[in-house]
């Protein structure tokens, strides 16, 4: 028989990681930018990390990609875009 408990606890688990992978990627931006990005504008997409901000934020992460991506291998994130 199914049991739907089991079910779900394996569902937020998912979304537990989930969100704290968004919050070590804000992490490790405001480290390196020393801007503070809403967790609402990070998307997690195929182990690429979406920002959502303005171009002046895009351009200051695209200074320090390569150290940010080096950072955040552990949490599987290959690229920042």
């Amino acid at each position: 028989m199914f049991n739907i408990s089991t079910y779900l606890d394996k569902i937020l688990k998912k979304i537990d990681s989930g969100e704290h992978t968004i919050h070590n990627v804000a992490g490790v931006i405001e480290k390196y930018t020393h801007i503070t990005i809403p967790h609402g504008e990070i998307q997690i997409r195929n182990n690429i990390a979406y920002i959502s901000s303005s171009v002046h934020v895009k351009n200051k992460i695209f200074l320090y990609k390569e150290k940010i991506i080096q950072e955040l291998e552990p949490y599987s994130i290959s690229d920042v875009r």
